[in-house]
């Protein structure tokens, strides 16, 4: 049901109020650090009738000298009334149910206590999947506004930094509608960003807006407008490298350009000059392996020249020498495949597998030895189905045994 506040001045039903009383008891009955879930539990009796009895609750325990169980009471009013002045003070007329606002405040006081604790959130998120929706980013978005205009400075910058893990939560979390997801890490993200400008706090916008980028290029598969997404994603990776330099954190530059390189790669499909965003990832990606190399970073090394054998293969039909691209992916796969082995990597060492092979089918007619080229791919497909079964992997063991057929 829609939230709707009760007034102070206004009389509660009897029946109401019993619900609240009863609920009082279950929070000053229960541990402390289960009030939370008891409030999410009953989400439709949190309003502010709610705030209301539990001031008068608390009242007559600090007549009774329970001054311990008031505190906790007055503290939990306090929480709930602040939560609600934020969103009526944002003002756009957007009306949440009680539901929907006690699990936001369930939610964020959880990752702040857990630290974003995938293993303490994920849960909490898996038992509210119909509530991450949209009216969630909305919803967050009014809470953040009245922080803003609210909370002092450090204050800002502890929920801020909230914001950020809840952020990181979503976009990793693999339940539920992963565009919206996307969306809520995105809105978490982008809020946070207003606390932490590049002018006071550049490092952690740096950080962030990475983050970002991340969020925005994995949306874009379930946008109705995948190009815009992955032209935020861009625009949100070169606002991090505007502070994260080479020299300075190297690896966290080599981590954004390794994000740029796929967002322009991504962007190829959808661009009026695809060959042009291909050479701008393939020179992001052999900027980061000036970082990632495999003397100090061998899984970054190879995973970004797994990447780089991906954007070499998409050039090779736009390129006046197509061999050429070919070749540069087939030695990229290579690469890739001195760090990547089957028993310690084996999802890997397939995939990359089954790459090489098609690499090297797409060799063949331009090769002066193309049976040679066709009994490589082969050998490789053969390799990515020793990890590949029928089993376990299914859509892999078809994919593969499709190329194999084909070669």
């Amino acid at each position: 049901m829609d939230h709707q506040p009760t007034n102070p001045a206004e009389p509660i039903d009897d029946e109401r109020l019993r619900a609240y009383v009863a609920l009082i008891d279950k929070l000053l009955l229960g541990a402390r650090e289960n009030a939370n879930a008891l409030l999410n539990a009953q989400r439709e009796l949190v309003d502010e009738g709610l705030v209301e009895v539990i001031g008068r609750y608390a009242e007559c325990l600090r007549q009774y000298s329970n001054q311990e169980a008031a505190a906790f009471l007055e503290d939990c009013g306090q929480q709930i009334t602040a939560f609600l002045r934020q969103i009526a003070d944002a003002g756009s007329g957007f009306s949440p149910s009680g539901e929907q606002v006690a699990f936001l405040i369930q939610l964020l006081q959880t990752i702040a206590e857990s630290q974003g604790d995938p293993k303490v959130v994920y849960p909490l998120l898996q038992i509210n999947l119909a509530l991450l929706n949209s009216a969630l980013v909305e919803l967050l978005s009014q809470w953040w506004e009245g922080v803003l205009a609210r909370a002092q400075q450090d204050q800002k910058q502890t929920l801020a930094d909230v914001l950020v893990r809840l952020g990181i939560c979503l976009n990793e979390f693999p339940l539920g509608s992963l565009g919206t997801n996307q969306e809520i890490a995105i809105a978490a993200y982008r809020n946070a960003l207003r606390v932490y400008t590049e002018d006071k706090l550049p490092q952690d916008y740096a950080l962030l807006n990475n983050n970002l980028g991340n969020a925005y290029s994995d949306l874009a598969p379930f946008s109705a407008n995948p190009r815009e997404q992955i032209e935020n994603g861009i625009s949100a990776y070169r606002n991090a490298l505007r502070v994260c330099t080479e020299e300075e954190q190297p690896q966290a530059w080599a981590a954004t350009k390794n994000g740029l390189g796929n967002a322009y790669l991504a962007l190829a499909p959808f661009s009026g000059n695809p060959r042009e965003q291909i050479e701008n990832a393939i020179v992001a990606y052999l900027n980061a392996l000036q970082v990632r190399t495999e003397a100090e970073l061998p899984h970054d090394w190879a995973a970004t020249n797994i990447n780089l054998g991906a954007v070499y293969s998409a050039l090779a039909p736009l390129s006046a020498n197509p061999r050429e691209q070919i070749e540069n992916a087939i030695a990229a796969y290579r690469n890739a495949l001195r760090v990547y082995t089957e028993e310690e990597q084996p999802q890997d060492w397939a995939l990359t597998n089954n790459n090489l092979g098609n690499a090297f089918c797409n060799l063949a007619p331009l090769s002066p030895n193309p049976r040679e080229q066709i009994e490589n791919g082969i050998a490789a497909y053969r390799n990515a189905l020793r990890v590949y079964t029928e089993e376990e992997q299914p859509q892999g063991w078809a994919r593969t045994n499709n190329n194999l057929g084909v070669a």
